[in-house]
């Protein structure tokens, strides 16, 4: 159990990193810049938002799959 809530842990971090680069090219060549943007717009939480929506929309149908994986399988 802990080693699969760590492996989530990870993808919703991964998912983070990858749509902040994505959304802030920036961020590499620039990151005090942008971290000074965001800090003076109070921006702090929409990152964590952001990644929480596209874990969702990524999770559900992982869901889904393992749940019809489960009932079709024998125990």
């Amino acid at each position: 159990m802990k080693s699969q809530l760590l492996k989530e842990v990870a993808i919703y971090f991964l998912l983070l990193i990858v749509s902040a680069i994505l959304m802030h090219p920036d961020l590499l060549s620039e990151p005090q810049a942008r971290f000074e943007l965001m800090r003076a717009n109070s921006n702090y939480s929409h990152p964590f938002v952001y990644a929480l929506l596209v874990y969702i929309i990524f999770w559900i149908p992982r869901a889904i799959f393992l749940l019809t994986k489960k009932f079709f399988t024998k125990k």
